[in-house]
């Protein structure tokens, strides 16, 4: 009789090693420091994003970060369409 396993849920950094659990630790650690963050704290830090300048933490993570890729993946999307190839599967 074969013993089943519990479906995975994800990565754990305990059983990850090197790099990898550095990366996987990292994005734990910034998730937890963002998620305990109030709405006013993310308007009220400021970052600098070279060569941008200074902004918010949302402009930052918001419009530098997440719509500045996205606007890539519609360039690409696009070129690909032209090209009759199709669009991206993500």
């Amino acid at each position: 009789m074969e013993k089943k396993r519990a479906p995975r849920s994800g990565h754990s950094p305990r059983r990850l090693t090197g790099r990898r659990k550095k990366s996987i630790t990292g994005r734990i650690e910034a998730d937890a420091y963002l998620a305990a963050m109030s709405p006013e704290e993310f308007e009220s830090r400021r970052v600098t994003i070279k060569p941008v300048g200074e902004m918010s933490l949302w402009d930052g993570i918001f419009g530098m970060c997440l719509s500045h890729g996205y606007r890539h993946v519609g360039e690409i999307e696009y070129v690909r369409g032209v090209q009759g190839i199709g669009g991206l599967t993500i």
